[in-house]
């Protein structure tokens, strides 16, 4: 009886510890998700960007040991800080280079714009979605790439 005791007790504290630290870490599934590829901005504010067949496309590269993104902005390329929990992420201050590239500067103005209200994310098939507060969808990416 008090082997069955003892068997049933650490069977509960293993059960216990196990999906507490399951749910200690929500945000690590997106992170890893994220993580390891070139987001491509396929829309900004409900409308589809094209990129001019010289240019680079626009993107952003999350670095989740770091809590870094980087990425190219259409002209400048760009790098700050995020913190992602769950699907919710606040992004740092953003920074980047200073040129000026005439045809590109405006959806470059509003991908800036875009870091300061974005609150949540959501990634699948291959496509992240950034939310505002409101839930509307603020900008819509595509995985270019996964690297290894």
């Amino acid at each position: 009886m008090k082997n069955k005791l003892t068997i049933s007790l650490l069977l509960f504290f293993q059960l216990t510890i196990f999906s507490c630290s399951a749910g200690d870490k929500p945000g690590i599934s997106d992170q890893v998700s994220l993580h390891g590829r070139d987001w491509v901005l396929k829309s900004l504010n409900n409308e589809k960007i094209f990129t001019p067949e010289a240019s680079k496309d626009i993107f952003i590269r999350f670095d989740s040991g770091q809590n870094r993104f980087s990425g190219f902005a259409g002209c400048n390329n760009i790098f700050g800080t995020y913190t992602l929990i769950k699907d919710k992420i606040k992004f740092g201050p953003v920074a980047g280079t200073e040129m000026y590239c005439e045809s590109r500067m405006e959806t470059e103005k509003n991908f800036m714009k875009m870091f300061e209200v974005v609150s949540r994310i959501s990634v699948k098939n291959n496509e992240l979605n950034f939310y505002d507060g409101n839930g509307n969808i603020t900008a819509v990416f595509k995985a270019l790439n996964i690297k290894q």
